[in-house]
């Protein structure tokens, strides 16, 4: 996707769930006491996923002797997104089982320090994991990023200065911030004006997490996007009513409904937890008594429409933006293109993957005739129209013509060798003549001393002086 990006000239963003996954992968690779520790559970779980006698017994344990709701232990994945984490999650839950199996079965002893490193690591890995949920959601847009690796960074230092946190966790957590300040990773956010854009245009964030510095650079990009859009469609627009007399709309003045829009559903958790308190210590209010004569004055209309967008009380957390700007789009109706560009694009490819992934389960080989307008649900939240359907239907149509493509011709030895193997296997006997061409095809029990022809392989009581 990436390359099919840079070849056809669009701006893109790289996947927040994916570098954020690269972070983690790093930290851990760097810390070699952790990688002992994922290996020891990664055998313990190989053991279990391939003895159900084990899996019998621990279920056994878990019911019988600690009256406990059974559960299975997870297998680390390395293509999986937080794998690490739902399986020593899962470790925890199982501690008091564990013990009592392993007690009997040592397969793998895990020590006290142990456990207190997996608890550790499950506290520690919490935030990642909710945060990589919300950033999967198809209703977030890009506004959200820096909030959410701002709260990531807060959660880091918190726990870091947590007293019982260990030299070698310490350690662990220097690796994963300076992972996220990195260049590569998310270091330069605050200077990609696709984000910042984004977010100042979010009306739960504003510039809340922006400098009085950064917050008055965005918005005089804002003001100069806005002016060029609204200049740019205006004369759009004189050119169309020069070529076309029919009266057209001008975009600026179509309204935010167009856009379909969802309320918000995510469910509250520790890290938008940490995200609200964050945003409730001095809330972004600012004041500006000072009044313009707006007139007739472009500049003068949108430094308005900025200043007002200020004023406006902060949006909660979940609350969906896009429903926001939909009951306000009359307010401001010259920054509706802006927001309409920059809160439409997803944080991730969580979505097309989504879209691609239950496409290839519904056009299949046996739905391969679905027309290019058809239009159905691969699951709640993903549709596949007409370019999509055209698309698969020609990679089916393109295998399908290369499966039907007919053998090589085979030459008078093979066919000699495919009969004899047939006379031998399942008592098949295809005759061919002396031209090669299939004359008949038999199903006859013959003695063992049926011999073939070596001219022509037809099935004989005795081999012919000659071919027929």
């Amino acid at each position: 996707m990436v390359r099919a990006m840079q070849l056809s000239g669009f701006e893109d963003i790289s996947c927040a769930i994916h570098q954020i996954q690269l972070c983690i992968r790093a930290g851990v690779e760097s810390q070699e006491w952790l990688l002992q520790l994922i290996a020891k559970l990664k055998k313990i779980a190989t053991h279990f996923n391939h003895s159900l006698v084990a899996q019998a017994e621990l279920t056994k344990i878990q019911k019988e002797r600690l009256n406990q709701s059974p559960l299975s232990v997870i297998q680390d994945c390395p293509t999986r997104w937080n794998s690490t984490f739902y399986m020593m999650e899962r470790f925890s839950k199982l501690k008091d089982s564990l013990v009592l199996y392993l007690s009997a079965n040592p397969i793998a002893m895990i020590s006290p320090e142990d456990w207190m490193n997996i608890q550790k690591f499950v506290q520690l890995m919490q935030p990642f994991e909710e945060i990589t949920r919300n950033l999967s959601s198809s209703q977030i847009s890009i506004s959200s990023v820096i909030p959410l690796i701002q709260v990531l960074k807060t959660t880091l230092q918190q726990e870091e200065t947590k007293p019982n946190t260990s030299e070698q966790f310490i350690n662990f957590i220097t690796k994963l911030r300076d992972e996220l300040n990195s260049n590569v990773r998310f270091g330069n956010l605050v200077e990609d004006d696709k984000y910042t854009i984004a977010t100042y245009l979010d009306p739960r964030y504003k510039s809340h997490f922006f400098t009085s510095v950064i917050a008055e650079q965005v918005e005089s990009k804002l003001l100069n996007m806005t002016i060029n859009t609204i200049r740019t469609r205006q004369s759009n627009s004189i050119q169309d009513d020069d070529c076309e007399p029919s009266p057209k709309r001008s975009r600026t003045q179509i309204a935010i409904e167009d856009i379909e829009v969802q309320p918000s559903t995510s469910k509250s958790s520790a890290s938008l937890q940490i995200l609200e308190s964050m945003l409730s210590v001095n809330e972004d209010q600012e004041e500006d008594s000072s009044t313009a004569d707006d007139g007739n004055n472009l500049l003068l209309k949108i430094q308005s429409h900025l200043r007002e967008y200020k004023k406006e009380k902060r949006l909660p957390l979940y609350e969906d933006p896009l429903m926001w700007w939909n009951g306000n789009a009359h307010k401001y109706p010259h920054i509706l293109p802006i927001v309409r560009q920059y809160l439409s694009a997803p944080p991730s490819s969580v979505a097309s993957e989504q879209l691609f992934s239950g496409a290839g389960l519904i056009y299949e080989e046996h739905r391969n005739r679905l027309k290019d307008d058809v239009r159905f649900d691969c699951n709640k939240d993903v549709n596949v129209c007409g370019p999509l359907t055209a698309f698969l239907r020609a990679k089916r149509t393109r295998e399908q013509r290369e499966s039907r493509r007919s053998p090589p011709p085979m030459n008078l030895r093979n066919r000699r060798a495919v009969a004899r193997e047939n006379v031998i296997t399942s008592n098949i006997v295809v005759e061919y003549d002396c031209n090669g061409i299939i004359a008949g095809v038999k199903a006859k029990v013959y003695d063992s001393d049926t011999v073939l022809c070596p001219t022509c392989a037809r099935a004989a009581t005795k081999k012919p002086d000659k071919c027929e």
